[in-house]
């Protein structure tokens, strides 16, 4: 999994090509760790609504391309994702395992670390730096902040519930993490990722023991001192203020506005479309501009799949609903690997209603929420045999 997990970190860095070859090394090594999961775990039910979801979008994406200008290139695509989809399958029965548990725990915490370094190095190491992170970026002397974004605010949600909530209360260390997720965010100028890493804690804090003292004695007074640490480093950069400054109206408008003008047009192209367009046919034209994403995975995947891909949206909802339902209520393993993977997993979900991210990161979270929708399954099989045996003697 090492070279699987290195890409996921950092596909920009870690991609290794092999020639002749149509997987990279590091997604041929996903499909050949989850090809022996597969193998090794006959046992597995494969009754995940999760799976089945998926199966509908990319199907979807195979239908849709026969409407598509890029008929080939989007059946390619298609297939490479059912391909790995069965690599995710078999990454997923290796869930339940402990050392495999601890493989995940290394990579989401060298994660934070990679992007947590390459964005103080790039920003405050040397000095703080005026320069707006989006000139960065448009100079190509940045990635793309939603990069940062989506991998900083998974991560740091999930270390801080992995190691740091215990007996459902959240300790110094996990705000810590978190706020080192809020500040990469926020030097990056990504802000729908610092709002859903907020809202995210803000649940967290909610779905465990909620006492007032601790509320006003420890949650409140980190919150406070959280928000006026980031004012100040804020306040030193004219292009983050303008960022975040929520009463610029103007600017605000300006550059929010246009993500609804996308979305509107995108349910125009869908009505328009039924059946999808493929992969290569997920663009629209909005705001005067020829062909462009709609910056939402999910309008995304009905772009290219139409009705069959927002049945398996459905579906995919429905499960993580009843999984996040099912573990806030009877607060399992709340030290442990399944709630911080909930909240992680939540964290990802709302992310994709503001970027398009398939690479390997979502095909990680797919084996993760198939694991917790089989382990759903199987919890509920053991408590209707428990209660058929007090029933019935």
């Amino acid at each position: 999994m090492v070279p699987a997990l290195a890409e996921t970190i950092n596909a920009k860095d870690f991609l290794i090509l092999i020639p002749g070859v149509p997987f990279s090394l590091g997604r041929l090594a996903f499909l050949t760790v989850g090809i022996c999961g597969l193998i090794y775990n006959k046992s597995f039910y494969f009754k995940s609504r999760v799976l089945f979801g998926m199966v509908l979008i990319f199907v979807g994406s195979l239908i849709g391309a026969i409407f598509s200008d890029a008929f080939l290139e989007s059946v390619s695509r298609s297939v490479g994702n059912i391909t790995l989809l069965v690599g995710a399958i078999g990454v997923a029965t290796l869930c339940s395992n402990k050392v495999f548990q601890k493989l995940i725990d290394a990579f989401f915490v060298l994660n934070l670390v990679h992007w947590t370094y390459y964005v103080f190095n790039l920003m405050i190491l040397n000095g703080f730096n005026a320069v707006s992170y989006s000139k960065l970026f448009t100079t190509e002397d940045a990635i793309n902040h939603h990069v940062i974004g989506i991998n900083s605010s998974v991560s740091c949600i999930y270390i801080a519930l992995r190691f740091f909530y215990k007996q459902q209360k959240l300790r110094l260390f996990g705000y810590l993490i978190i706020f080192i997720g809020i500040l990469n965010c926020l030097l990056t100028e990504t802000r729908s990722n610092l709002v859903i890493i907020v809202l995210v804690l803000l649940l967290t804090l909610l779905s465990g023991k909620v006492k007032f003292g601790r509320i006003l004695f420890i949650s409140i007074p980190v919150v406070i001192v959280m928000f006026i640490v980031l004012s100040n480093i804020a306040s030193s950069n004219e292009s983050i203020v303008q960022r975040f400054d929520v009463t610029d109206e103007d600017y605000q408008g300006r550059t929010s506005g246009m993500r609804l003008d996308f979305i509107a047009a995108a349910f125009v192209t869908i009505l328009e479309n039924p059946f999808g367009r493929g992969v290569f046919g997920a663009e629209i034209e909005a705001d005067g501009i020829e062909s462009t994403m709609v910056h939402n995975q999910y309008l995304t995947f009905i772009l290219a799949g139409g009705v069959f891909a927002l049945v398996g949206i459905f579906f995919w909802f429905w499960e993580f609903a009843k999984i996040f339902r099912y573990t806030t209520k009877f607060r399992l393993e709340t030290q442990g690997f399944t709630f911080a993977v909930v909240f992680s997993m939540l964290t990802f979900l709302l992310t994709l209603f503001t970027i398009e991210f398939t690479g390997m990161i979502f095909f990680l979270f797919i084996s993760l929420i198939m694991y917790l929708s089989e382990s759903l399954f199987v919890n509920k099989m053991a408590t209707l045999k428990n209660r058929f045996f007090v029933t019935h003697g």
